[in-house]
């Protein structure tokens, strides 16, 4: 199959909203059912958890990043779900259970290893941001580049091709994917965060943190959240940590309109770098 046949095939499985996506693990679909219980005990979830090493592993491995480790490491599925939050289990299940899902069919590990710089350091930011919960900017992180995961998985070879160019040339892999293709992964994110039913404030930062506009007068948290995200992902592009170059062509403005200083900025770059050297994104 030549490319530009391959690239139209790609275009009309988006335009239809075609795109293959993974059903959830059947451990974690039943983790979310146990979740919907509204009496559902600690205990039975943790003992559904247990079915799935490599989905507890990597619950808790988020658990115990910087951002929820109080200098006690968290070791039970109880103890993550006090961290993180009920209200927030759900979508960190699916989030996991995706992200073991692209390990398995080998996806590139800076695709991995992004969004979990992104989360820690939207969660840092709103720590000095008025009114942003630390719980949802880690998640919102974390979720922000789904689209990608499934677009590697849905056509290899085209965005390796995507890769190889943002690479050689010092562009953005967003400016890439949408000379390429005419459109981008913000947009087959929003399916997925449709079909496997992520929360409002989650599924508009997946569809809307490549966007170039930055609203006027009174910002809604929804908002808030996403121009939040907008800025740690620009800070890991300026880390190193990701394919390519940030495509954020308006920091200052971001910064201005959240009320972020520019030492909090500054900090959160300077542990991006520390992070990166020592790993702790791998």
């Amino acid at each position: 199959m030549s490319k530009s046949t391959a690239i139209k095939k790609l275009i009309q499985k988006v335009e239809l909203e075609d795109i293959d996506i993974p059903s959830m693990p059947h451990v974690a679909a039943k983790v979310l059912e146990v979740i919907e219980d509204a009496h559902f005990s600690l205990k039975h979830l943790g003992n559904v958890m247990h079915q799935d090493q490599s989905l507890t592993a990597n619950f808790l491995k988020i658990a115990n990043t910087s951002f929820y480790n109080r200098g006690k490491p968290i070791t039970t599925i109880h103890g993550a779900v006090m961290a993180i939050g009920i209200q927030n289990l759900a979508t960190l299940i699916a989030f996991v259970a995706l992200s073991n899902y692209a390990k398995s069919k080998h996806i590139n590990k800076e695709l991995l290893q992004h969004p979990n710089a992104v989360s820690t350091l939207t969660a840092l930011l709103a720590a000095a941001t008025e009114g942003i919960k630390r719980e949802e900017a880690l998640i919102a992180g974390l979720l922000h580049d789904v689209g990608l995961l499934l677009l590697f998985d849905n056509a290899p070879a085209i965005y390796a091709e995507i890769e190889s160019t943002t690479k050689e040339g010092n562009h953005s892999f967003v400016q890439v994917e949408r000379e390429m293709l005419g459109f981008d992964h913000c947009q087959i994110g929003s399916i997925l965060a449709e079909k496997w039913r992520f929360p409002a404030i989650y599924a508009y930062t997946i569809q809307h943190h490549h966007d170039e506009e930055i609203a006027t007068g009174d910002l809604n948290y929804t908002q808030r959240l996403c121009y939040l995200v907008r800025i740690a992902d620009h800070i890991a592009f300026e880390a190193s940590v990701g394919i390519g170059e940030s495509g954020e062509k308006n920091l200052a403005a971001l910064l201005a309109v959240l009320g972020i200083e520019n030492n909090v900025y500054e900090n959160a770059v300077e542990k991006a770098i520390v992070f990166r050297e020592t790993g702790l994104w791998r």
